[in-house]
C-alpha cells in the first residue's frame, strides 16, 4: 500500500497502467468418451469430463478501490474441481 498515493487533484501519476495484477491462473480439463453400439442404428454415448482436474485454486483478482482497508487484498476464488458424466443413447 505504502507504494502508491492518491494524486492532488487535476494531476496524473507515473504509474503505468495495469500495475496491479492478480495471481496466475491455469486449469487442466479433460474429457473421455466411450461409444457402444447397441444395435444397427443404436449406439449409446457415455462421458466422462473434468474441470479444473488437478483441482489448482485460481484466485479472483485483487481488491483495487485505492484508499480502502482492503486495497490489494484477495477475497475469493474461482471454481474447485468439477466432474460430469453423461449418456446420451443416438438413434
Amino acid at each position: 500500500m505504502n507504494a502508491f498515493q492518491l494524486q492532488p487533484l487535476g494531476q496524473f501519476g507515473n504509474a503505468p497502467r495495469g500495475v496491479i495484477t492478480g495471481p496466475g491462473y491455469a486449469s487442466l480439463d479433460l474429457g473421455l468418451a466411450k461409444f457402444t453400439p447397441i444395435s444397427e442404428r443404436l449406439n449409446l454415448e457415455f462421458r466422462a469430463e473434468s474441470f479444473n482436474l488437478l483441482n489448482r485454486p485460481n484466485f479472483d483478482l485483487p481488491n483495487r478501490q485505492f484508499g480502502t482497508q482492503t486495497f490489494g487484498e484477495i477475497f475469493s476464488a474461482n471454481d474447485p474441481r468439477e466432474l460430469q458424466f453423461a449418456l446420451k443413447l443416438h438413434f
